[in-house]
């Protein structure tokens, strides 16, 4: 059987949506994010860590996309302490990452383990939150999803893979967002291929 590979993944329509359309194989254990909340959304915003009007438009877009539950059975997190806990219980060969809002503490795993993230814009331009707002506010187009390795520092580790993708300036901020999601969906896709073997290329 193949080794089991955790799949942490945001708690929004938009991730639901996507994760509805593939049957994935046995060994891939999705894990829902429900980490954030709105006190966090706060300090981020009061931080300057989140434009406040960034919040505003990708509220307004996952407000007009449609629920879709998954067909799949799914955990969820609130916290590290309960990623570790799974990681503890399934001994995964890999974690990957997928717009999950939780910030991961690298140094709790160990050093070699594949703990993995793909961010739906390019980095290290377009690293952290609001990526896809900035992007488009910058009028820089043409971005690139990537899969990287998770370090203390966000969206600073090793670029694995790329897959480009082209956003269109007279497109809604919402359906610009659906290209850079469905670009960073399909390179997870591409990864789950790789059943685990930490082969990228």
């Amino acid at each position: 059987m193949s080794s089991k590979i955790i799949v942490v993944l945001a708690d929004d329509k938009i991730t639901k949506s996507l994760f509805s359309t593939v049957n994935f194989e046995e060994n891939v254990i999705l894990v829902l994010d429900r980490s954030s909340n709105i006190r966090r959304v706060k300090k981020l915003i009061l931080r300057g860590s989140l434009p406040l009007f960034s919040v505003f438009k990708m509220l307004f877009a996952d407000i007009l996309r449609r629920n879709i539950d998954l067909k799949v059975p799914v955990l969820s997190i609130a916290n590290n302490t309960d990623l570790l806990n799974l990681y503890e219980e399934y001994s995964p060969s890999q974690i990957i990452l997928f717009r999950a809002g939780l910030i991961v503490k690298r140094d709790k795993f160990p050093a070699d383990f594949d703990l993995l993230n793909i961010h739906c814009a390019s980095i290290p331009s377009y690293g952290g939150l609001a990526s896809i707002y900035r992007a488009i506010k910058n009028k820089d187009f043409s971005q690139k999803a990537t899969l990287h390795r998770v370090t203390n520092k966000i969206d600073e580790g090793e670029v694995l893979k790329e897959l480009p993708y082209e956003m269109t300036p007279t497109n809604s901020y919402r359906k610009n967002e659906d290209i850079a999601y469905k670009a960073g969906f399909d390179l997870l896709i591409e990864v789950l291929k790789t059943r685990g073997n930490g082969q990228y290329d």
